[in-house]
């Protein structure tokens, strides 16, 4: 089985299981993920988070935003810019004013584009992720090319549930790894 078959049975899987999720499962799991978040040590002195907008029962990330923004920190959500067909941080001031629905019905702020240069963490959704940081998204791309214009040094961390967390993922060339996943159940990656 090629590559791009052995993703999309594993997407199939991983969607049904994550969307048969009942909310207080998604609650409380979420809840574990962001306290494992903000207990690493490696966000210290970062101040410009770009998060994601959560959908379709990933690990919520409402609260993490109102967290950081509480204490300072720069807020960013992926906003997909139409004519280059890539992914642009856009500042987030307010979550509950600026919001508002994108392509895919994905929730994005309707502020402008920032300078990809300010941020230096970045939180991602997966349908699936591996312990070498490999992540498995719905196929399109947009953070892998998004991820390979950030500089070097800014910080890759992935949000999922432990089923959602294999030992091996199938990976193409184009695929950028991750540096840290968090589960609810742990912190896996290089370095931790």
């Amino acid at each position: 089985m090629d590559i791009a078959s052995q993703k999309s049975l594993i997407r199939k899987g991983m969607l049904a299981e994550r969307d048969g999720m009942g909310l207080d499962d998604v609650e409380s799991k979420s809840s574990l993920i962001a306290q494992r978040f903000f207990g690493l040590d490696r966000i210290a002195g970062r101040r410009s988070f770009l998060f994601y907008a959560d959908f379709r029962n990933e690990v919520k990330t409402g609260n993490m935003i109102r967290r950081s923004i509480g204490e300072g920190i720069g807020v960013y959500l992926p906003t997909i810019d139409e004519p280059s067909d890539q992914i642009e941080p856009v500042r987030l001031f307010e979550p509950d004013k600026e919001l508002v629905r994108g392509k895919w019905g994905i929730t994005v702020s309707s502020n402008g584009s920032a300078p990809i240069e300010e941020i230096d963490l970045v939180l991602l959704p997966g349908i699936a992720f591996d312990r070498r940081g490999g992540r498995l998204g719905f196929g399109k791309g947009y953070y892998d090319r998004f991820l390979s214009r950030l500089d070097k040094s800014v910080l890759k961390v992935g949000l999922c549930y432990r089923f959602q967390l294999l030992e091996r993922l199938p990976l193409s060339k184009d695929d950028v790894p991750v540096d840290v996943v968090i589960t609810e159940e742990g912190v896996f990656g290089k370095g931790v």
